[in-house]
């Protein structure tokens, strides 16, 4: 059962939900932070994987809106795990976001927000550089992120950390 904890942008737009307490029982892959953007007036949903900060932004422009939010994540970690060569991890992450309903939690870790922020004038540069606010955009950044080393787990990377928790949780490794 996906596990996404929220700020108070992101209740405000998903029209206060019910918010549960931290789920101790979900999979690897279903703890995710999620935030809202504002860049340029337009509205970016940004997923961060709570342990290993991999990230996904999309414009909400060109989803339509927040209502198939949680469906655009799926695909998205479907073809993260796909090119990275973990099939059966990649139909596991899909049927779990489109099968069980999100498990919604109000943001207690406000170790994430430096992270988000940083995320954030990523786009917010290469917007002002001239290029279009698009899904091609925050796919090119969220590749790029993946390989930056994060300080605070001792200068790995985001994509170092996920390989690391796939095979700590026995499936096989990222390519």
């Amino acid at each position: 059962m996906p596990q996404i904890r929220l700020t108070l942008k992101t209740i405000k737009e998903l029209k206060t939900p019910l918010l549960h307490d931290i789920s101790r029982s979900c999979e690897f892959f279903d703890d995710w932070y999620f935030d809202i953007l504002l860049v340029h007036r337009r509205k970016v949903y940004l997923f961060m994987h709570l342990e290993t900060k991999v990230a996904f932004a999309m414009p909400s422009f060109e989803i339509g809106g927040i209502k198939g939010i949680f469906q655009c994540l799926a695909i998205l970690l479907q073809d993260f795990f796909f090119k990275y060569g973990n099939t059966r991890l990649a139909e596991k992450v899909y049927h779990s976001f489109n099968e069980d309903k999100p498990y919604f939690m109000k943001n207690t870790n406000k170790s994430m927000v430096p992270y988000s922020t940083q995320f954030k004038w990523r786009i917010l540069h290469k917007v002002s550089m001239g290029f279009d606010l698009n899904q091609n955009l925050c796919d090119v950044i969220s590749e790029k992120w993946l390989n930056i080393p994060m300080k605070n787990a001792q200068y790995t990377s985001p994509l170092s950390l996920m390989d690391n928790l796939i095979i700590q949780n026995n499936y096989i490794t990222l390519n």
